[in-house]
């Protein structure tokens, strides 16, 4: 159990969280638990336009947020270099590097136009997004695709790592280690209604093959967190059980007023002030 980075609730109090959030690993349904929780006092760190969240950031962050109690953003790029403060609380979540790049390729195809007759061969080596398909959960917490530089900084630095197939326990535990008491009931968000493109590829070897030549480093640190860290905390946090993978896409709830008054507060207010600062100040 010293491989986990131990949490004393007294020490914590005023904390903020740090969800570094990996694309397509359940990362908006943990941002939509902090809104709705954290309201005026969550930060969406994207609403800065920039690729980069760093400590100057967040300390302007917490002059417009009251009480500032957690960020969360995909620009949370190695947070434990680029974020200085000792009050951090970095938690992620890592999801099957094969599942996690297919999921990725088809909602660039879906949501983001690119090209629909991109292979996923071509997006891995040269299309829009191949630095997001490649080695990219090693790349956000470490800062390049290195196993052994991620897997130091997840023990040493990181609370809590969730695995996406196991949601409902990784939330669960999250709520035991938060500084703030948090609701966790939540709405799962993002859900792709369209499978063809998913299902097309994991039914091909080959293709599976390539993905998988090419996300070397992330499939070790996630079998690393699945078969080692996670049961770990499972012993600490959880019941000393992991309950059986969950593929459910149905979860019942609704926006609540905090999650609303956080979401406005971001986009209106948050968003319009950065913009005024990237012009005339930075």
């Amino acid at each position: 159990m010293s491989s986990i980075n131990t949490l004393n609730k007294k020490n914590i109090s005023k904390k903020i969280i740090v969800f570094v959030h990996i694309q397509k690993t359940a990362g908006t349904t943990f941002k939509w638990i902090l809104r709705n929780n954290f309201g005026l006092s969550h930060c969406d760190s994207a609403m800065t336009k920039t690729s980069l969240f760093n400590q100057e950031r967040l300390n302007f962050a917490k002059l417009v947020f009251p009480a500032l109690k957690s960020i969360a953003g995909h620009n949370l790029k190695e947070p434990t270099k680029h974020l200085t403060q000792n009050n951090l609380l970095f938690v992620t979540f890592l999801r099957d590097p094969v599942k996690r790049v297919i999921s990725h390729h088809q909602d660039s195809i879906l949501r983001q136009g690119v090209d629909r007759s991109t292979t996923i061969k071509e997006a891995l080596e040269h299309g829009e997004i191949s630095e997001h398909l490649n080695n990219w959960s090693t790349k956000m917490i470490a800062g390049e695709a290195n196993f052994e530089k991620a897997k130091n900084l997840l023990i040493k630095k990181y609370s809590l790592v969730g695995l996406t197939q196991h949601f409902d326990k990784s939330v669960e535990m999250f709520e035991k280690i938060s500084p703030y008491k948090v609701n966790i009931n939540y709405t799962k968000r993002i859900v792709a209604r369209k499978n063809h493109i998913k299902n097309k590829i994991l039914n091909d070897k080959q293709k599976i093959a390539t993905i998988k030549k090419h996300n070397r480093e992330d499939i070790k640190l996630y079998n690393y967190v699945k078969n080692e860290l996670f049961p770990q905390y499972i012993e600490k946090y959880g019941d000393n059980r992991i309950e059986p993978e969950n593929n459910n896409d149905v979860y019942n709830s609704r926006n609540q007023p905090c999650y609303l008054r956080s979401k406005f507060y971001n986009k209106y207010f948050y968003r319009q002030i950065m913009k005024i600062r990237r012009k005339f100040i930075l």
